[in-house]
């Protein structure tokens, strides 16, 4: 039994020995062929360099403000009698927005206006009677005098119709409307705010050690908030 146990372990030692023979022998046939092989060449890859000035940027968050902007209000008080514009809409410069009920200054323009018809009959029946002398220097004067005072009237009656409407001073946006149909306001109440949307400047603040970079002409490129996509400059 002794003697078997032997004879296999000498058997397995041989094949043990055989087997790191082989191996020896692929291993060094390996490195004597990469010892013989010649190394590629390596690639190099050559340009011409040339001077550049990079630009210096600095961020900055800033805000937009509206070349023109006002809160139109009232200038008298009364009750809204009519809303011309929609919130949001853009209005023209001289439109009417809000109107005011002006149906007393409609029946006092309408009584001045026939007297200044009056007026300017008798002025010129005066003109007409003085150049055959057939009336005095002092009436021509009066009548004169009461038709001027006429037209005063009629311009003053205009004149304040035109307080009890809010116009628009120039082009623009208009805001969320105020008032509503039938409202009563007072003077100075607020109706609509009123912004001018071209041009837009930008308000933005910069490190003082960073102020010499920003001169006139220095171009900016902006990205508002809800346009990440878009790129203004």
């Amino acid at each position: 039994m002794r003697k078997q146990i032997l004879i296999g372990v000498g058997a397995m030692l041989v094949v043990v020995i055989v087997l790191g023979f082989v191996k020896y022998l692929q291993i060094s046939a390996a490195i004597a062929e990469g010892k013989s092989r010649q190394r590629p060449p390596d690639a190099v890859t050559s340009i011409v360099v040339e001077q550049s000035n990079w630009a210096v940027t600095q961020r900055a968050v800033g805000s937009l403000r509206a070349v023109k902007g006002a809160m139109l209000s009232a200038e008298d008080m009364g009750r809204v009698a009519s809303v011309n514009f929609n919130s949001g809409t853009a209005v023209k410069e001289g439109q009417v927005l809000i109107s005011l009920d002006t149906k007393v200054e409609e029946a006092q323009l309408a009584a001045a206006q026939a007297r200044l018809k009056l007026a300017s009959i008798d002025a010129k029946r005066q003109v007409k009677l003085r150049e055959i002398n057939a009336n005095a220097q002092g009436d021509l004067d009066s009548a004169q005098a009461s038709l001027k005072e006429a037209k005063a009237e009629v311009a003053r009656i205009k004149a304040m119709i035109r307080r009890r409407q809010v116009v628009a001073p120039f082009d623009g946006e208009a805001g969320v409307r105020l008032v509503n149909l039938g409202q009563m306001v007072s003077s100075g109440t607020g109706v609509v705010s009123l912004q001018a949307f071209n041009p837009l400047y930008v308000d933005f603040s910069l490190p003082q050690k960073n102020l010499s970079r920003a001169k006139v002409g220095t171009p900016i490129s902006l990205k508002i908030e809800g346009f990440s996509n878009s790129k203004f400059s």
